[in-house]
């Protein structure tokens, strides 16, 4: 028996019932052996008096007799229209002088007090949890059972608890019936809300035990603990290459499907992740958020300005392993490389001539457009190159940086000097 204030409780086996006082129990047990002779002839059920059997019978003829004067609604029994009667009249109504609420019957006046008294009579024989109400007993026992009877009529899954069902049918109608005070946002389940909650109030309840960082999510917590585990349970089916988290996974297989969900506004490029779209944007933007701390020189990604440091500190961390010369740039290599390959990617679309670099191809395509882009500054002679500017400067400079190894004599050209050695030779060859 459990003790329930000064009430003693006790169980009639026979019937499942539950009982209070012991002369209340003696009674059902006598209800229970008497003889029962007046049988429902639409369900089976049977009664001791014939007058229990008519008010049953209210049941499968829909008969309700009593009438509310007040309000026009009907019952079958006269105790529950003496119960509703309570609502108008206010007489013989449960009073809870805790909280001022009023009951119109004992049995929901008695389960609501146990809010107050924190009383939890009824315990799972399985695993000790208690519950203040039998039926919230009931609902937890299909935890141990597996048994799910509420099953959903949208997608057909089932439930073991009619309120995780109730949960779940927002899924369905959409319903977001818990709203943020602070930012209006809605939410369909309350525990959601109370997660949100703390982006406003900056609470962090979950602390990382090894390193002390706090986060406001016990999923955020559990994906950080991985760090200090080296734990990676997410692996891709295609390349083998894991993840400790399973949004790193889902972004990292963009890479095989090519799914670029991320779109620039301005001129519709895609990208397969947010972070390639907000360095892109910049282009638009002009933003060069990072800076070197050197130069002063601004750069839009991080990855350009540490490119860029090596011009500082001389890295060169790219070797080519024909010749073992050092670049600080692949870019750079990939260049060098074609000196050993002989490849030739870069074709001149109007005469062929094929070239090793993409800079060569630009100059050389001065030749049939006539761009004279190099203007003298003395003269306002224009040159195709660069190095036909140089050497014209030399007739105004007067420069002659060119020297006869024979006899010292000095020339603007190069071509000039080897034109000048050929003298040289013919005086030093012997009479034919």
């Amino acid at each position: 028996m459990t003790r329930h204030s000064t009430v003693r409780r006790s169980n009639c086996l026979s019937h499942k019932k539950s009982v209070r006082k012991k002369k209340d129990l003696e009674s059902h047990r006598e209800v229970q052996t008497q003889p029962k002779p007046f049988c429902c002839d639409e369900c089976g059920k049977r009664f001791t008096k014939k007058s229990y059997l008519n008010k049953h019978m209210r049941v499968h003829t829909g008969e309700k007799p009593f009438v509310c004067e007040d309000c026009g609604q009907r019952f079958t029994q006269k105790t529950n229209f003496n119960s509703h009667m309570r609502i108008h009249t206010g007489l013989n109504m449960f009073n809870c002088e805790d909280c001022g609420k009023r009951f119109r019957y004992r049995t929901s006046f008695n389960r609501h007090t146990r809010i107050h008294t924190g009383q939890k009579p009824f315990e799972c024989k399985d695993c000790g949890q208690k519950f203040s109400l039998n039926t919230s007993l009931n609902s937890h026992m299909n935890v141990h059972t597996g048994d799910k009877p509420f099953k959903c009529e949208d997608c057909g899954k089932r439930f073991s608890q009619k309120i995780n069902l109730n949960r779940h049918m927002r899924i369905h109608t959409g319903q977001k019936p818990f709203k943020c005070e602070d930012c209006g946002q809605k939410f369909s389940q309350k525990i959601t809300l109370n997660r949100h909650m703390r982006v406003h109030t900056g609470e962090k309840p979950f602390q990382c035990e090894d390193c002390g960082q706090r986060f406001s999510q016990k999923i955020t917590l559990s994906n950080h603990m991985r760090v200090h585990t080296g734990q990676k349970p997410f692996e891709c089916q295609d390349c083998g290459q894991r993840f400790s988290r399973k949004i790193t996974l889902n972004s990292h297989m963009r890479v095989h499907t090519g799914h670029k969900p991320f779109e620039c506004e301005d001129c519709g490029q895609k990208f397969s992740w947010r972070t390639s779209l907000n360095s892109h944007m910049r282009v638009h933007t002009g933003q060069k958020p990072f800076e070197c701390e050197l130069c002063a020189q601004r750069f839009s990604r991080m990855v350009t300005l540490n490119t860029h440091l090596r011009v500082h500190t001389g890295q060169k961390p790219f070797q080519c392993e024909n010749c073992g010369l050092r670049f600080s740039w692949r870019t750079s290599l990939n260049t060098h490389m074609r000196v050993h390959t002989g490849q030739k990617p870069f074709e001149c679309d109007n005469c062929g001539q094929r070239f090793s670099h993409k800079s060569s191809l630009n100059t050389h395509r001065r030749v049939h457009t006539g761009q004279k882009p190099f203007e003298c500054e003395n003269c306002k002679q224009r040159f195709s190159y660069k190095s036909s500017l140089d050497k014209h400067m030399r007739a105004h400079t007067g420069e002659k940086p060119f020297e006869c190894k024979d006899c010292g004599q000095r020339f603007s050209q190069r071509n000039h000097l080897k034109r000048h050695t050929k003298v040289h030779r013919k005086q030093s060859s012997p009479l034919q």
